[in-house]
């Protein structure tokens, strides 16, 4: 009987543990992904979203940027205010910036956005949340035509969840 008591507190014991809940949050993941020229295409390396901390400034510049094994995508937001959740159209008036850099043979970049009050492209970006952590949202444009080449890109279906820094 003195063997019994022990074992079943050592049970007990061990079962309160290995059923205790892991108080570790999984790991934040960022991703942008769309599709080009209707392509699922996924970032998965130098996934990033820039971030100016609130002592040098409020928050009105953002770059967020990836890269495939194809080529890279960025996107770059200049505002006259700070940012927050909202749509971000390529308009005259306002500098922002989507470009896809190709890794092919060539190296072209196309462009959308905005040069000397003309637009080149469409297209717009939806910021759905933003924080000093991370950013959120999703987007689709068409780039200006490339003169070199005559053509353009089409990304749909872009939507991302970047963690900032």
């Amino acid at each position: 009987m003195k063997k019994i008591i022990p074992c079943i507190l050592l049970i007990i014991t061990v079962c309160l543990i290995a059923c205790k809940k892991n108080d570790v949050e999984p790991a934040f993941t960022s991703y942008l992904r769309f599709n080009l020229e209707a392509v699922p295409t996924a970032c998965n390396t130098r996934i990033n979203a820039s971030y100016l901390p609130p002592a040098i400034g409020p928050d009105k510049i953002i770059t967020l940027s990836g890269t495939w094994a194809n080529g890279s995508i960025e996107f770059y937001l200049n505002e006259a205010e700070v940012l927050k959740a909202g749509n971000y159209p390529l308009q005259a008036d306002k500098w922002r910036i989507f470009t896809l850099y190709s890794s092919d043979p060539n190296g072209r970049t196309y462009t959308a956005g905005a040069s000397g009050g003309i637009v080149f492209g469409s297209g717009s970006i939806t910021i759905t949340e933003i924080s000093a952590e991370y950013v959120k949202g999703n987007f689709e444009f068409i780039t200006g035509i490339d003169g070199a080449t005559n053509t353009f890109k089409t990304v749909t279906n872009g939507d991302f969840h970047i963690k900032r820094g």
